[in-house]
């Protein structure tokens, strides 16, 4: 009998949390008690599964933390990468305790306030019948009593701001159930980019193929039920398979610029996938302890090119990593590689002439080989702003400023020697944070050419320095 009543109690204490969410109301709102079930229910419950699947995944925290650091060879960062664990733990539990107590209010009574505050939600209300929910992470312990979710209703029996505070939860909170992996997947990719500081420019089949492969392993060794199709969400598709002729790992830049209109989710998808299965086929050969070598070795580094990094795998794991990633480089590109010379030497005769629009395929194929040359993407900017193409021209100055070799800075730009160069020289300055230097080239640019993007950075700069001499001379 008391087996009976101990299993009947355990039942109904995993039931309320998790999937039993109460929801409460004035006397007088009590009546909308079903359309708030039936307008938020279904979404609050996938939220909350998907946040409880999270939960039990970082109650293994410690062991967690101990695989990250090892595999990404940062033991002496446990402390840092156990914070942002841990981090998850807690949020999920919030989230869950605050959806599981949902409160309805009386709009016009709330709005009283300049806020309504609720742990991790708030209402911010201003004139004009004006309001605005906020989603806020938490970063220290709370009063769990004052955490539930305010579902606020009008005098028109609506709930106020109902788009907003579904697209909030499912942006914020997550819906589906694989939150708990991403999150995991989000840790790893963290300690690689923010802690270890291994984020180079054009190798980001690295970090997101070493992101996935650590998330993949940690997941499969606690028997996560997230495994499977975590692994499933990274794998080659079909659509991928047929776009293997576009893939180049080789020039799979961290930054993607790419304008909307021209953005390819399928081809971007095809070059994750691909970094996975890169990423697959490296750990088959060295194992746990070879990423942990590698990846010891990486870290720190202040930059490194894709040649760099295939040659330090090759000296301390004997592994040929160039050749595994030429399987993802097109032919063509991989013929160019190290022979971009004559290429450039066409496109400078062709600027010489004044035929930007025409240089413009020529240097964007020296690119596909050999990101990293620096004159070759700001002579392509400069093609792009002779072209009237702003957007595209400062795309190109900004990369070139993020992928500058150490050392390797020597400009030199092509074509007839106008005002185009100096803001080509002043914006990579700029970009570069060589302020001073950038403000004598663009401050001589706008003698002549009066363009609005040249006087923005220009008013920027006064501003920064004027700032400045009020911090260091006092004044208004």
């Amino acid at each position: 009998m008391k087996k009976l009543i101990l299993s009947t109690i355990l039942l109904c204490i995993f039931t309320v949390f998790a999937n039993a969410y109460t929801i409460t109301a004035d006397a007088e709102l009590e009546k909308y008690k079903s359309k708030v079930e039936e307008e938020l229910g279904s979404l609050i419950t996938e939220v909350i599964n998907a946040r409880e699947i999270a939960y039990d995944l970082f109650l293994n925290e410690k062991e967690i933390t101990e695989e990250i650091t090892y595999l990404l060879g940062c033991e002496d960062k446990k402390s840092q990468v156990f914070q942002d664990v841990h981090y998850n733990l807690y949020d999920s539990h919030i989230i869950i305790t605050t959806l599981n107590n949902i409160k309805i209010k009386s709009y016009e009574e709330v709005s009283k306030n300049p806020t309504l505050q609720t742990g991790y939600i708030s209402y911010e209300f201003g004139e004009n019948n004006a309001v605005n929910i906020v989603f806020s992470s938490l970063t220290g312990e709370g009063d769990e009593n004052s955490f539930y979710l305010p579902v606020l209703i009008n005098n028109s029996g609506e709930i106020v701001k109902k788009e907003e505070l579904v697209n909030g939860l499912i942006a914020i909170c997550g819906n589906t159930k694989m939150k708990g992996a991403l999150m995991l997947y989000n840790n790893v990719n963290t300690t690689l980019t923010e802690i270890l500081k291994i984020d180079y420019p054009f190798s980001r089949w690295y970090n997101e193929g070493m992101s996935y492969k650590v998330t993949s392993l940690i997941l499969n060794k606690l028997k996560s039920p997230l495994a499977s199709d975590f692994d499933n969400l990274f794998s080659t598709t079909k659509e991928s398979e047929e776009l293997i002729s576009q893939i180049n790992l080789w020039n799979f830049a961290q930054l993607n610029l790419t304008a909307k209109s021209d953005y390819n989710h399928k081809l971007e998808t095809a070059h994750v996938q691909a970094a996975c299965r890169l990423m697959d086929s490296l750990y088959d050969k060295v194992g746990r302890e070879g990423f942990h070598k590698l990846n010891t070795e990486l870290k720190y580094s202040e930059f490194l090119t894709n040649e760099q990094i295939c040659k330090i795998a090759n000296d301390i794991l004997g592994v040929d990593l160039k050749e595994m990633l030429f399987q993802y480089v097109p032919e063509s590109c991989k013929q160019l590689i190290g022979k971009t010379n004559p290429l450039n030497e066409n496109a400078k005769a062709l600027m010489d002439e004044k035929k930007y629009k025409e240089a413009i395929p020529v240097l964007e194929t020296v690119l596909t080989a050999n990101p990293y040359d620096l004159n070759a993407r700001l002579n392509l900017a400069r093609c792009y702003r002779e072209e009237k193409d702003i957007v595209n021209s400062d795309k190109e100055i900004f990369l070139a400023a993020n992928a500058t070799i150490p050392g390797n800075s020597r400009i030199s730009i092509y074509g007839e020697n106008n005002e185009q160069i100096l803001v080509i020289i002043g914006k990579y300055l700029f970009i570069s944070e060589a302020v001073n230097d950038a403000y004598k080239f663009l401050s001589k640019a706008y003698e002549t050419d009066k363009s609005e993007d040249i006087k923005q950075i220009l008013d920027s700069i006064d501003l920064t320095r004027e700032n400045i001499k009020k911090e260091i001379y006092g004044g208004n």
